[in-house]
């Protein structure tokens, strides 16, 4: 028997829109579209078809249920370490006849929904002197420094926030060297 699986990464806006610098937004943003293309590049069509994957959202059919847990396990361990904070939510449902998707992609979405609902809700317990909370998103710890090109500040930042520094300047470069590509013609000037 076929079986529908579906993930969906919790409280997406949350993680990419974690303050109002455009930066943190835009990295984000970059962190989750890399992870959805990686989703689509690695998946093992041996063992299953890829349907979507998109916006934070993967929905497939396996073959087989083992084949659908182990999936849904793996991505979610790499959506962890990619993000350092996002998490994955997952269900896997059996259908019988092609006709039944729609049936039991209800099904799987309703149990993602039940379980974010019986999750207990992390409260943050530092106020310690000792710790600080990150500069940039004020919701999680800071453990790192960082400096930013043209500005002539230095942030202390919690590891996801220092993540996204990473990769908007990871972006940075990648669209630097598109323009230059672009601009041919600069050196007979």
């Amino acid at each position: 028997m076929p079986f529908i699986f579906s993930a969906e990464i919790e409280s997406i806006q949350k993680y990419v829109v974690t303050s109002n610098k455009m930066w943190t937004i835009r990295a984000g943003s970059y962190i989750l579209d890399r992870f959805n293309k990686d989703i689509n590049d690695e998946f093992d069509s041996s063992k299953g078809k890829l349907i979507y994957s998109s916006g934070g959202s993967v929905k497939a059919i396996f073959d087989n249920e083992d084949f659908a847990k182990e999936y849904g396990k793996k991505i979610a361990r790499e959506l962890r370490e990619k993000t350092e904070i996002a998490s994955l939510t997952w269900a896997v449902k059996e259908f019988k006849v092609i006709q039944d998707i729609p049936f039991a992609l209800k099904k799987v979405e309703k149990n993602i929904q039940e379980q974010r609902s019986q999750k207990d809700t992390p409260i943050s317990i530092i106020n310690h002197p000792l710790f600080v909370d990150c500069e940039i998103c004020k919701k999680y710890p800071a453990c790192e420094k960082i400096y930013r090109e043209g500005e002539q500040k230095q942030y202390i930042v919690c590891s996801s926030c220092n993540l996204k520094f990473d990769k908007h300047n990871e972006k940075l470069d990648i669209y630097n060297q598109i323009d230059r590509d672009r601009r041919p013609f600069d050196d007979f000037e």
